[in-house]
């Protein structure tokens, strides 16, 4: 059994040696194969991957050093169809995972539910010098769960935050066929979630399995700031998501675009970044309720007549 661990970089030379470290330190009973697009970097994050590859001969490394930056989704997707396991696991070159066990424990919940397309973790979210900040437990945030289960596409789509960090995630090997749009999407790893969940459930692991590094740098900290411009293309690009996935999720997609819309109207009333996280978990507490589209309207009017009257 071989387990491919896509990993994508661009200048992250101060951390990607203990991000491949951490997928090195694996143990259980299968090969790996890590295969890493660095996308033009401009430090020396390609001179290290090569170091350390070279330190690891036993290890198959395929390594795609791009001499020019292509974009992080185009990156992404052309890694990712460079992984020729029974598996894939992924992690970004900035982030590590902190249980040697991870990839053992996901195959064994494969093992244990033929129906999941995928299985996830909690996720530890460190600084830049990789000190823990705060753990994200996904599942327990958004139902209130205490224990590791199967998850459905409703619950992880209408979810108030991200439920699925892409570094937790493992998948199985299958032919990814992405629409074009999708190479331009900046939500790319919610987006890439829902064309898995249309192959099945996923399965969560309640425990902290990787460590998200949140940094100036990181792509969280850099392109999720809820401004107009990036609100009307996670609006598009939902939209585009639903028609590409035969509305299979249409309900599920648009209480989640209503939810980001409440999340925009909400970032223009308050700068208060913890503010906005509370008020967003309580309304997708919502959605469990009857009805609940017609009081989050309501609600979405209430704050746009504030936000106008202003």
């Amino acid at each position: 059994m071989v387990v491919s661990i896509c990993i994508i970089s661009y200048n992250h030379e101060d951390f990607i040696t203990q991000a491949i470290n951490s997928v090195l330190h694996q143990k259980g009973s299968f090969d790996l194969e890590i295969v890493i697009g660095d996308d033009g970097s401009t430090d020396n994050t390609q001179e290290v991957i090569r170091k350390t590859a070279k330190a690891h001969s036993e290890i198959n490394f395929v390594l795609l050093m791009r001499e020019k930056n292509i974009g992080m989704m185009p990156n992404f997707i052309d890694t990712l169809n460079s992984c020729t396991g029974d598996f894939i696991a992924f992690l970004e070159g900035d982030d590590f995972w902190i249980d040697d066990q991870k990839l053992a424990k996901q195959i064994q919940s494969f093992s244990e539910n033929n129906d999941i397309s995928g299985v996830f973790t909690d996720t530890l979210e460190v600084n830049h010098e990789g000190k823990s900040l705060q753990k994200f437990s996904a599942y327990r945030k958004a139902l209130h769960a205490k224990s590791s289960g199967v998850m459905r596409a409703h619950q992880i789509i209408e979810a108030p935050l991200r439920i699925v960090h892409i570094g937790s995630l493992m998948v199985k090997k299958q032919h990814f066929d992405f629409p074009v749009w999708f190479e331009k999407v900046k939500a790319g790893d919610f987006i890439f979630v829902v064309f898995l969940l249309v192959k099945g459930p996923f399965y969560y692991l309640n425990e902290a399995m990787v460590a998200y590094r949140k940094h100036e740098e990181s792509v969280t900290s850099s392109n999720q700031g809820f401004n107009k411009e990036y609100y009307l293309h996670l609006e598009s690009a939902f939209k585009k998501l639903n028609e590409a996935t035969n509305k299979v999720f249409d309900l599920s997609l648009k209480r989640a675009s209503l939810s980001r819309k409440i999340q925009y109207y909400i970032f223009v009333l308050s700068s208060n970044s913890s503010f906005i996280k509370k008020i967003s978990a309580s309304f997708g507490l919502l959605i469990n309720y009857k009805r609940s589209d017609y009081l989050l309207k309501d609600i979405l009017w209430l704050i746009r007549k504030n936000l106008y009257s202003k």
